[in-house]
This record gives C-alpha cells, structure tokens and sequence, in this order.
C-alpha cells in the first residue's frame, strides 16, 4: 500500500490503481500469547499494572484481553518476532521506558564457591616455580610411535587416538619426558640455561582401561658445561616441598628399570615414606637421539597423591631470628660409594643435635676412584654466643660421628 501511494505521488493523476492482488501459498493466521503479570513484573523488576500493560500493547497493534492476572494477546500476523511471553516482556519494558525502572539490591543469596584445593594447590605451585627461576610450558598431550621408541617406552602402554591429526600425535602421553626433552632443545638454542615446568595431565593404558593423572614435571639444562645437574634441581625441588610446608622428605636412589633415566644419577621423591615421583639426570643415549648435546636433570611429582596422601600443608609458624651470631663451618670428606646424602646429614643432626641449625652440600667430585662431598654446617644456639672452643667441640663429635658410623675419611 505505501508503494501505490508513492506511485500516485510521484506520477501523478495520470496513473490509476485498478486492482490490487496478493499471492501465497498458505494464509498466514495470528496466534495467541498468554502472558501472566507476576512473570512479566519479575523480569522487568517493576510493578506495572496490567491495564497499562494491555494499553501498551493494544498501541502496538496487539488485541488484549484481560483474564485476571493474565493477558491473552492476540498477535498480528505482520509481527512475526514476538513468539514467546518473553518477547512481549521486551516490547513493554521499550514503551515503558528502562529509565523508568528503579534499581533495586539483589535479593538473591550470594554464597562463596567452593573452595577448588586442587586449582589452588596447582597455582601456588606455579607461583613458587616461577619464583624460583622456572618458566611454565605447555605442550601439546600427543606424540608418535617415534618418540615412544627414543624413550624406551612400552606402546602398549599408550593410549592409541582414534582420529590424529598425525602420525606425530597418535597417542597420549604416557610421559612427559618427550616434548619437554623437545622444548629444552629448541630453547637451548637461543638461550645459554633452561628451567621449565608443567603441569597438565598423563594417560595410561591398563588392560584397555584409560588411567588419567595429573603431574608436575620440569627440567633444567645448560648449554655449557656444568656440574652437579642433578644436585641443583634437587635443591630447587626441596626449596618447593620447603616452601608448601612439607618437612620429612627423602630421596632415597632408584633403581629403576625405566631406561630413560640415568643409571647412577636417579632417585625416588618420597614424603612421609609414600613415593609420589622421580628425580634424577635423563639417559644420554635418550638425549643423544633427540639431539641435545648437553645433560639434562628432569623430575616429576604426582600431584594428586601429593593431595590425598599428604594431604594439605599446614600454616608454617613463625619463629624470631636469633638474636645471636650463627658461625658456617666446611667440611670435605671421601666416602664410600654406597653412602648416601641423608645417612650423612642424619649423623650430622644427630651429633650436632640443635647446635646444627643447617647442612648444605656445596661441592661434589671424584678422585682417583674415590668419592668427595664437601659440606657447610651452619652452627648456632638461639640462647647464647658460643665460643670457639663450643663450637670446636661441636664439630670434633660430628667428625667422630662419621668416621665411626660411615667410614668416611675427612680432609684436613
């Protein structure tokens, strides 16, 4: 109709309607909404009467009538949009005018999620790996038949993906030691040391059966030589078990038939005697296939178990600084081969008893087929300052101590 009004306009008195037609394949009919006016007032967050309501929507061509709290609408074929209670909701909120909706407080309860402990515990450890010096990695959680050749690894053991994107990604990580010994090759060759972590999930195939987990893993490698690899992420491992609040921790030496690790330089992680990981230099046969010309220290911790075994570290508590002077003493020694770190430290804080306020391993080294640690005790009482004499006799018991217990031969 607004197109033969315009053709009249523009054209004239010369032109003439002389019919109109109109053409479809099936009639269109109006259909009815039941709209109710407590539904209608709880959306909008306003008290409209309902006989403005049926005056706003009678404006917009809508047949009303009133039934109760109800509007039985009768909508016009031309407004196709409005189908629900919900359109017509809209329609009345527009003409009333949003502005003219007062605000009003929630009145719905709001209550703290639930606290997620496994999120949280993953991002704290995020936090003091960063701290320490780590940079996080994601890799992807596939690699191929290939990479579980260079790791001695069992396929059996592998979930197999139905569809890959690749052959390089036809099964689920079983390990981490793959792509991670990947990263560190890619980025020792723009950088002279690398720290990284991760944290995401490992799959297992046990007799058909999908076995899913979550695991922290990280390495460290250096482009130039240097010692003592294991030693240092050890160190960095114990700074992180320190600073979550964990206190008997060991690691005691692997034997382990996994070929991916070093033969002599590899040792369980154990917390209140439950082993929840591995520590320890990866294979150089291993290294060598993917290409990295240096050593690599790798670990890899359970979280879960490091949870549900352990369960949460408690609060640590504050002790003062002493107000006395703590004097560090060195001392080297050969040991034999089958001694181990801890049985060492043990006969030191045992000895020293709480005059030993700490025992550091600084220096590591063969000669002539015999082994030799050298160590830094940290000696102190937080009653007095002790004399030199003290502390010499203090030192004289701990070197008896390992000579008689260990067999051990210091340096002097």
């Amino acid at each position: 109709m607004r197109a033969i009004e315009l053709i009249k306009e523009i054209c004239g008195k010369d032109v003439e309607v002389t019919a109109v037609s109109d053409a479809y394949p099936e009639k269109a009919n109006s259909w009815q909404i039941k709209l109710g006016e407590n539904y209608a007032n709880s959306l909008l967050g306003e008290k409209i009467p309902v006989s403005e309501m049926k005056i706003i929507l009678e404006n917009l061509g809508i047949k009303v009538k009133i039934s109760g709290k109800y509007l039985n609408c009768e909508i016009p074929t031309r407004r196709i949009d409005l189908k629900t209670q919900e359109d017509l909701i809209e329609e009345i909120g527009r003409i009333y005018g949003y502005e003219n909706i007062k605000e009003q407080p929630l009145t719905a309860e709001v209550k703290t999620p639930p606290q997620n402990k496994k999120r949280d515990f993953e991002n704290n450890l995020r936090d003091i790996l960063v701290g320490l010096g780590f940079a996080e990695v994601m890799n992807y959680s596939f690699y191929g038949a290939d990479d579980i050749a260079k790791c001695n690894l069992k396929i059996e053991e592998h979930v197999e993906v139905e569809n890959p994107l690749s052959q390089d990604q036809q099964y689920l990580r079983w390990s981490f030691a793959p792509n991670l010994l990947k990263s560190v090759n890619l980025n020792l060759k723009n950088f002279s040391s690398v720290k990284i972590f991760e944290i995401g999930n490992k799959f297992q195939n046990l007799k058909g059966k999908s076995k899913e987990s979550t695991v922290l893993v990280g390495a460290v490698a250096y482009k130039s030589s240097k010692e003592n690899f294991f030693l240092e992420l050890k160190g960095k491992l114990e700074e992180l078990l320190n600073k979550l609040g964990y206190q008997n921790y060991q690691f005691p030496i692997l034997n382990s038939q996994f070929s991916i690790w070093h033969p002599t330089r590899a040792a369980e992680i154990r917390i209140d005697g439950e082993e929840i990981g591995r520590i320890g230099e990866v294979s150089p046969q291993v290294l060598r296939k993917y290409g990295v010309k240096t050593r690599v220290a790798f670990f890899g911790i359970r979280i879960s178990e490091l949870l549900e075994k352990v369960g949460y570290p408690e609060e640590k508590i504050y002790h003062p600084v002493s107000k006395f002077p703590i004097v560090e003493r060195d001392i080297s020694m050969f040991i034999p081969r089958d001694t181990k770190f801890n049985e060492i430290e043990t006969k030191i804080n045992k000895a020293g008893g709480k005059l030993v306020l700490g025992v550091e391993l600084f220096d590591s080294f063969e000669k002539d087929g015999q082994k030799s640690l050298a160590l830094r005790l940290k000696i102190g009482s937080d009653a007095k300052t002790l004399t030199s004499a003290e502390i010499d006799a203090v030192m004289a018991k701990i070197i008896s101590t390992l000579e008689e217990g260990l067999k051990v031969k210091i340096r002097k």
